[in-house]
């Protein structure tokens, strides 16, 4: 009696569905593939996707996805300090994603940041360039929404993974790998969904949710409220200004200011600590 094997079989390793498929010169189940996606509904369509195409993409031994494709080790390696390599480009998706959450940063803003606009010295940024998502080179730059530039108080944690992109005296801060110039706008935003769908929300939960880049800057305001920067430092901060309430932003000090720095970081580290626990 021949006992009939299953094609192929699912397990879950991590947040991803890996598969297995059958074979009959082993007589066993081969090695496992990633399908890359995070429950066995999706997984199943991948693989059909597969055997339609004649079977499973050729395995490679990879590290990092490059462009949609598998990046084989010696690839990563000698690539590894290119402006277009996986670990640059994740440099930079992580001091955009901290720029917004922690600075309130409108995305045209992070992709206008000028090097000169960071001092690193007092712990502050300049804002006061604008790159609309219209805008692909250095002759859109423009000035913040609403005439609205502003110096920003920087914790840390963003001047940390500012200094790990190799500040420089001048240019764009986040770049792009094609040409050298100012960030693409899809890039940060492709990013930060890449980084949601490493911490399990998926691309449903994201459209369900309604979760995009700029949501990032209602999570700056919700964690500097929370943390206990008064409302008109907090809206004088992200640039969130109507003409009736430009009397209000002015009275915040410079020491508002440096006091707001110092609650968001507190209120940072107190959630991250509660994370690893």
């Amino acid at each position: 009696m021949v006992v009939a094997r299953a094609p192929f079989v699912f397990f879950r390793r991590g947040h991803k569905v890996y598969v297995q498929f059958w074979n009959d010169e082993k007589a066993g189940y081969g090695t496992a593939r990633s399908t890359g996606m995070m429950t066995e509904n999706e997984a199943l369509k991948v693989v059909m996707e597969w055997m339609k195409a004649g079977g499973p993409p050729l395995a490679r031994r990879s590290i990092k996805r490059k462009s949609g494709f598998q990046m084989t080790t010696c690839g990563y390696l000698s690539d590894f300090w290119k402006a277009g390599s996986p670990y640059v480009l994740g440099k930079q998706a992580r001091g955009a994603t901290l720029l917004a959450c922690l600075c309130g940063f409108r995305l045209g803003e992070v992709r206008g940041l000028q090097w000169e606009d960071v001092d690193f010295a007092n712990s502050t940024i300049r804002l006061c360039h604008n790159l609309p998502n219209s805008e692909r080179a250095a002759e859109g730059l423009k000035s913040p929404k609403w005439g609205s530039s502003r110096e920003v108080p920087a914790p840390d944690e963003v001047l940390d993974a500012l200094r790990a992109l190799t500040p420089k005296s001048d240019g764009f801060v986040f770049t792009n790998s094609r040409d050298g110039g100012p960030m693409f706008p899809k890039a940060a935003q492709k990013s930060f969904e890449s980084m949601l769908r490493s911490i399990g929300i998926t691309e449903e939960m994201q459209k369900a949710r309604r979760i995009v880049f700029h949501s990032l800057r209602h999570t700056f305001i919700s964690l500097s409220r929370g943390a206990g920067v008064p409302d008109f430092v907090v809206q004088r901060i992200a640039g969130h200004k109507t003409m009736n309430m430009t009397n209000r932003y002015s009275h915040a000090s410079e020491e508002d200011i440096k006091n707001a720095k110092l609650l968001i970081e507190k209120m940072f580290h107190e959630a991250r600590g509660q994370c690893s626990r």
